[in-house]
């Protein structure tokens, strides 16, 4: 996917860069359009650390070392931070220093440099009624009327923009004791992890922990990888303080899709399939799918002018932010994840994990639809391998290849797929979960088309208050994208049917409903409720 077009550095304004995302390689690269040089993530930023090169012909990184590197030894934790650094920087500092963005406090539309967007990646300044995003989520009560439309405009002149919240520089993890775990609320939620009736929003975000922990553990991951119990409790709490307290794009929906996800793999017999890197893999993407969601869709962020935004306007700039920084997570010194894999696995495990994360982008659906009802032509209902193809009549070592690669490329297929069943997975929960859910993505949506309104922006269509209602966005959203996904996954997992069939009866609900009506019962959810 091509990548952004921006100046590079403040000292060499006539040179252009052209950031690409390759998805086979799960590497950003930077290519100079000036003269021609393409440079992997991987390698040392030099540009970040002021050694860009504006000199005619003199590429913008160096090699950290000549020497191809062993794949069978382990990369250091601190090689990985390199590259991850590095990775950050390309995708960052194409569009300059200092980063100015329109702020949420700006007047006639004057672009400054908000000193609080300096240090702070993970928790955006939301114009949610002036309140800061850094406030919990039970906090949020005074924003209730300007969730709801009713209250009034967000500050911000006639020419604000969108808050802009993805710059390079990561705040520090914030070491936090493991919580206490709450036995009989634990029990409570464990009774429910295998299903699709489990509510998180019933829960602590402390119960959450440990029921993610306990994924892990109910798939023996951390006895089978060596993975210490210590460094995932780590990880958790880290994905955790890099959730911001959106309405909807928040901490428990992270757990929802993750406890979703791992219920959906059990029951449909995927699991039973994948290797447990591949199990590992899963469960670490769903964690991360939208870590550091700023609350806006790629399109709103596509929208804004601002030089900040410049990385915004390409193809899953969302995914492959949240990419980005699940895997600076895990390489962080304190969390230290993957230091058990050797160079091998771990480039097999970081391109697994991100090309799942990059299929829960909407704009893919199309495609991912496609590629389901094939996947059902061609194998016959399941993506198990058949050896009746004739073109796979081989022999030894040919055909054992073949049948490894087969099986790996169906595996990744039907992981994708049950990821993006998932992330849209409220419409085949009991009622009154969805419902709550729908309360909250609507919220979401319709800040964002005040914001676009406000800063003088196209209204995204499903984005506007004032022509789309809640429960008719419910019924469209089933109607034209769920149903005919997740008939195409039930044709490849029929183990499913029974599940899915909830959709149906959540579909015939929603005709009794009203907006009025449907507020009423989920009442404010910022007040805890």
């Amino acid at each position: 996917a091509a990548g952004p077009e921006a100046p590079i550095a403040p000292d060499s304004p006539g040179r252009r860069a052209k950031i690409e995302y390759h998805t086979t390689t799960a590497q950003w690269v930077l290519r100079d359009q000036q003269h021609n040089h393409s440079v992997s993530s991987s390698l040392r930023d030099s540009h970040s650390s002021g050694g860009g090169n504006s000199c005619s012909g003199s590429p913008l990184h160096t090699n950290l070392s000549p020497h191809k590197p062993n794949l069978l030894r382990p990369l250091s934790p601190r090689s990985r931070q390199l590259q991850w650094k590095s990775m950050s920087s390309v995708l960052y500092r194409a569009s300059g220093s200092p980063i100015c963005c329109v702020a949420p406090d700006g007047k006639d539309g004057t672009k400054h440099t908000h000193p609080s967007f300096d240090l702070f990646p993970h928790a955006p300044k939301h114009v949610l009624g002036g309140v800061s995003s850094s406030v919990e989520l039970g906090a949020l009560s005074e924003v209730h009327k300007h969730l709801r439309g009713v209250g009034g405009p967000a500050s911000g002149g006639a020419g604000a923009g969108l808050p802009f919240f993805a710059i390079r520089k990561a705040a520090p993890l914030e070491k936090r004791p493991w919580p206490e775990r709450d036995e009989a609320e634990f029990a409570r939620g464990k009774e429910g992890l295998k299903t699709l009736g489990l509510d998180p929003l019933t829960f602590s975000p402390e119960v959450l922990l440990h029921l993610l922990l306990e994924i892990f553990e109910e798939l023996d991951l951390p006895r089978k990888l060596a993975l210490p119990t210590q460094k995932l409790q780590r990880f958790i709490l880290a994905v955790h303080s890099r959730m911001t307290p959106n309405p909807y794009h928040n901490f428990f929906h992270v757990f929802d899709v993750t406890q979703t996800v791992y219920a959906l793999a059990l029951r449909s017999g995927l699991l039973a399939s994948l290797t447990d890197m591949e199990r590992f893999a899963l469960i670490t993407a769903a964690m991360c799918h939208d870590l550091e969601h700023p609350g806006f869709s790629n399109m709103a962020l596509a929208k804004t002018h601002n030089p900040g935004n410049t990385q915004f306007r390409h193809d899953a700039s969302l995914e492959k932010h949240h990419s980005l920084r699940a895997f600076e997570l895990m390489v962080d010194h304190d969390v230290d994840l993957l230091s058990g894999l050797n160079t091998n696995t771990y480039y097999a495990f970081r391109t697994l994990v991100v090309n799942v994360i990059l299929s829960t982008d909407m704009s893919r659906h199309k495609s991912y639809l496609e590629r389901a009802v094939a996947a059902k032509e061609y194998h016959e209902s399941t993506l198990h391998l058949s050896w009746h193809d004739s073109s796979l009549a081989m022999e030894g070592a040919r055909a054992e290849a073949a049948r490894k690669d087969q099986r790996r490329d169906n595996a990744e297929l039907g992981m994708q797929l049950l990821m993006k069943c998932a992330d849209i997975s409220n419409v085949v929960k009991p009622f009154p979960v969805a419902a709550k859910w729908a309360v909250r993505i609507t919220d979401e949506f319709f800040s964002q088309g005040d914001l676009e309104r406000e800063g003088g922006l196209d209204v995204t269509a499903n984005c506007d208050r004032n022509k789309q209602t809640r429960v008719g966005l419910q019924k469209g959203f089933i109607d034209f994208c769920t149903s005919p996904f997740f008939e195409a996954v039930e044709g490849l997992y029929p183990a499913l049917k029974e599940d899915f069939a909830v959709m149906g009866v959540n579909r015939e609900r929603w005709d009794a409903y009203t907006d009025e009506r449907l507020l009423e019962e989920v009442g404010d959810y910022t007040k805890g409720r």
